[in-house]
């Protein structure tokens, strides 16, 4: 083997463990319905969330996946990472020093419940820090930019204005908003 080439990743999958596959966000819940299809047990816990329309139609509850980009498989044979590999959506499975990642079943049991007990409750959340740069992602501030700020124990999306130097602030969601 020349040094630019690189090497063919084996791994050893374990029957009746829980991986991580990785996928396009967005695309969770195909991928769930491909994997279903070629049997292997697949686990998306979804949430749901509240989609607005023009014209006057009536918001309706729309199911999201809770860990955007990821989907929990369990492998019971090892030709089946090749077919999960093969699903419309997927990327790869997560590896740590050439290790399939492994998802400990105490977590398995609790993504579970999240599901079944909060999925009204839960949403997922991004790793924003007070002050960070946000985009807003759904309502009339679509695309502004800005920065968000807790208040008051409540998340507030500050807008400057530096014509006038003035600042807006607007409470949000944490569903809301995103990296800018």
């Amino acid at each position: 083997m020349t040094a630019g080439e690189l090497r063919p990743l084996i791994v050893r999958v374990e029957p009746g463990v829980w991986n991580v596959l990785r996928c396009e966000t967005g695309r969770e819940l195909m991928v769930e319905r491909h994997l279903n299809w070629r049997s292997i047990t697949c686990l998306i816990p979804t949430y749901n969330r509240l989609q607005r329309f023009s014209g006057g139609r009536a918001p309706e509850a729309i199911p999201r996946a809770l860990l955007p980009g990821y989907a929990l498989i369990n492998m019971t044979a090892p030709e089946q990472r090749s077919l999960a590999l093969t699903v419309p959506g997927a990327i790869d499975i997560l590896t740590f020093a050439g290790k399939l990642a492994v998802v400990e079943e105490e977590e398995i049991q609790r993504i579970q419940n999240i599901g079944r007990e909060g999925s009204a409750l839960a949403e997922p959340w991004q790793r924003i820090r007070d002050g960070s740069r946000v985009r807003i992602i759904d309502g009339p501030l679509r695309g502004s930019e800005g920065r968000l700020v807790r208040r008051h124990r409540e998340w507030v999306f500050v807008i400057e204005i530096p014509m006038l130097s003035r600042m807006v602030s607007v409470r949000v969601d944490g569903w809301q908003v995103e990296r800018a």
